[in-house]
């Protein structure tokens, strides 16, 4: 197999009905279990590991979709038919677990960026929301995408900083600070202000529904509001993003409140580690050897139950 292209198995190496029937013909196709796959690299890309983590992802969807063809000619009283769905199913978690590593790992080369900003892009593809290689955890399955763009960006900054090649131009000077948690603030901004707008028009019915936000939109904050939280403010720009959430927090819930409620006391621990942060006193505060209370965050679970 080149490039991106993920090869079907061949007329003469599918099952025939025959064999489809013998549940031990069966078992030989599917008696290779998921596991961590061997890779080889050439002596060029060894030094990246995105190399590696991109040939992990490309086989792993090569035995899906071998595993997805066999189950589809199979029929439902076929003997090895749960097993065979399983197995697909299986090879399906490991390929989106591969995906996963895509991001958690980060090219250290001009190379290993370029070969997996080509290989998520999919030239041929031009749609990237029907791209099945990759977890539809939002809407079409762009957010991976979004991600995955992202993620090379911040590998490139980090490379082109590192690259003594690199001349005239100082790239730490031109660097934006706390670009990655500004960039968070601005996308949970933009849903605070769709928050608030829809509180005002609901406020305004005389008969208010319960529900003034999707459970869709008040996932995509909790999950910025943790990202916010976890990562450190530098400067002013980056203490004004670690300040929405706590503006969040402390604002009325009721529709009957007309005061900020100030007992939030996670609200005033954020805004008080990023001031910290800013002005320089984080080494004065660690070195007193008191500890920040640990945020308790409640799973989806624990907040229906």
């Amino acid at each position: 197999m080149t490039g991106n292209v993920v090869q079907f198995p061949s007329a003469k190496n599918r099952a025939t009905p025959k064999e489809r029937a013998s549940k031990s013909a069966v078992e030989e196709r599917f008696e290779e279990p998921i596991v961590r796959l061997p890779i080889t690299l050439s002596l060029e890309s060894a030094g990246d590991p995105i190399f590696a983590a991109i040939e992990a992802h490309r086989k792993a969807c090569t035995i899906h979709t071998q595993r997805v063809e066999v189950s589809a000619n199979m029929t439902l009283d076929d003997p090895g038919f749960e097993k065979a769905n399983a197995s697909t199913g299986e090879a399906g978690d490991e390929m989106f677990d591969r995906a996963q590593q895509l991001l958690d790992v980060r090219p250290s080369t001009r190379a290993g960026a370029d070969a997996l900003l080509y290989y998520a892009s999919r030239p041929e593809e031009p749609n990237l929301g029907d791209d099945w290689r990759f977890p539809d955890f939002a809407e079409n399955g762009k957010a991976f995408h979004l991600a995955m763009m992202k993620h090379v960006a911040y590998a490139l900054c980090s490379i082109g900083a590192n690259d003594k090649n690199v001349s005239g131009v100082d790239t730490k000077r031109h660097a934006a600070p706390d670009a990655e948690l500004v960039a968070l603030g601005d996308r949970y901004e933009a849903l605070l202000d769709k928050y608030y707008q829809r509180r005002a028009a609901w406020s305004a019915k005389p008969l208010r529904s319960s529900v003034v936000v999707t459970k869709k939109m008040a996932m995509e904050m909790e999950v910025l509001d943790r990202a916010i939280r976890s990562l450190p403010a530098t400067s002013i720009e980056g203490l004004r993003a670690k300040a929405l959430p706590a503006f969040y927090d402390v604002a009325p819930v009721c529709h009957e409140d007309t005061e900020y409620n100030f007992e939030d006391s996670f609200a005033f621990q954020n805004l008080f580690q990023a001031v910290v942060n800013v002005v320089g006193l984080s080494d004065k505060v660690a070195s007193t050897g008191y500890e920040m209370p640990e945020r308790i965050w409640l799973q989806e679970e624990d907040e229906e139950a």
